[in-house]
């Protein structure tokens, strides 16, 4: 479900990877057999390609993952979350394409 460049996440890394972080962290809540979810990974490997230093990309199966999942009410999958210093700043849900999530990251001041 990730790559090298898309961090996969659990719960025992969530703070650190995520909360702790001095950048923006995107975190993609999804599950191995949601189709929507697979197709969203592709957008993030190539967005995680162009922001190397700007944002951090990470995944986290909310299938072994659900108390995590729970904590920030994700009840639908795909679903994103843009944390700046541990605070959502943005959530999106369902599949998008590459020019929805720039678009979404811009509207969050997240740049390339």
């Amino acid at each position: 479900m990730a790559s090298e460049k898309v961090i996969r996440l659990q719960k025992n890394t969530f703070n650190q990877e995520v909360l702790q972080n001095n950048i923006p962290v995107l975190v993609n809540f999804g599950a191995p057999w949601c189709s929507p979810c697979k197709t969203l990974e592709s957008v993030l490997e190539k967005i995680a390609c162009s922001f190397k230093e700007q944002l951090k990309i990470c995944t986290l199966d909310v299938d072994q993952n659900g108390e995590t999942a729970a904590t920030y009410d994700v009840i639908s999958i795909p679903t994103l979350l843009l944390f700046d210093k541990g605070i959502i700043i943005g959530t999106q849900m369902g599949n998008i394409g590459e020019n929805e999530l720039l678009a979404f990251l811009s509207n969050a001041g997240i740049e390339n």
